[in-house]
């Protein structure tokens, strides 16, 4: 499932401080991850980006000390791996979290006690409920919300809703409603 790199094919790159990785398809053996191993040989990484491939549970103890700026986007984010991953990295100061979740929880109301740091939070609508709102309400360092999945002059998150974040933020938040730029001829299956 892994691109074709051995587990030690970054080893010799210890001061590499951007990592993306894109898996072609959501993988479910968590031993066939190498990047749990290309983790551990980059301790200067300050960003990592990852798209589809194994549950995040498989490389969430992995994370570099480092890591500001952390992307997971369609893989599966199972019970207690954003505890494990803020274990690991409770300075993250930039999350894009976008998972793979149907009909599932979305963890996001862990967010705030695992990264307390956090001053720019990426999600899709979905993964924001009303009950999530105090919790994101809690993140003094917070700047930033963005919205994925917005697009022009319609944002899925009800003006209710954003305006009882910003009441709660005393208006510190600033949200953004950017929609990602989607190839029209694209099938859209994967992102959700």
């Amino acid at each position: 499932m892994d691109p074709m790199l051995s587990p030690v094919a970054l080893k010799h790159l210890p001061f590499l401080e951007s990592l993306t990785v894109k898996y072609i398809s959501r993988a479910t053996e968590p031993s066939t991850c190498h990047l749990s191993a290309w983790l551990q040989s980059l301790g200067h990484l300050t960003e990592l980006s990852v798209t589809n491939g194994h549950p995040f549970s498989a490389y969430a103890d992995s994370l570099p000390r480092n890591l500001r700026t952390l992307s997971l986007t369609g893989m599966m984010v199972e019970p207690g791996a954003m505890a494990s991953a803020g274990k690991k990295v409770p300075d993250i100061l930039h999350l894009r979290y976008d998972p793979f979740v149907f009909n599932g929880p979305s963890y996001v109301a862990e967010i705030p006690g695992v990264f307390p740091l956090l001053q720019t939070l990426k999600v899709r609508s979905h993964s924001v409920s009303e009950k999530d709102l105090p919790w994101l309400g809690e993140m003094h360092q917070m700047r930033h919300l963005v919205i994925l999945d917005a697009r022009p002059g319609h944002c899925p998150l009800s003006s209710d809703l954003l305006c009882k974040l910003q009441d709660l933020t005393g208006y510190r938040v600033h949200v953004v409603l950017s929609g990602d730029a989607i190839d029209p001829a694209a099938c859209l299956c994967d992102l959700y």
